[in-house]
């Protein structure tokens, strides 16, 4: 067991790193963000201690920002996805209504 294992922030941390909702990831790292924050304000008063915490704070934030950048990319990656879906709905609804055109064009 650490000395910071109890922690809020560690916890909030923990929390954000095993959240499985895309929808929630956002609001789980600024969550733990926040706290951590906090924390490091707490710490300031105490300077030359917690130096073990100090190092996992500094971990937990370069996790958290790899986490925000798997995220976006994946964002990214679902809005392309998104938007091709688009594209083959409306080429395929195209293509129903010039075919529908060309019938009665023909019929005419």
């Amino acid at each position: 067991m650490v000395e910071y294992d109890q922690e809020k922030w560690f916890d909030l941390y923990s929390t954000a790193l095993v959240e499985l909702e895309r929808a929630a990831i956002t609001g789980r790292i600024s969550d733990a963000r926040a706290e951590i924050t906090i924390r490091l304000e707490t710490l300031k008063q105490h300077p030359g201690l917690h130096k073990v915490e100090y190092q996992a704070i500094q971990d937990a934030l370069n996790n958290l920002r790899s986490l925000e950048r798997e995220e976006e990319r994946m964002a990214v990656e679902d809005k392309k996805r998104l938007l091709q879906e688009s594209a083959r709905k409306l080429q395929s609804v195209a293509s129903k209504f010039q075919n529908g055109q060309q019938e009665n064009s023909s019929e005419g």
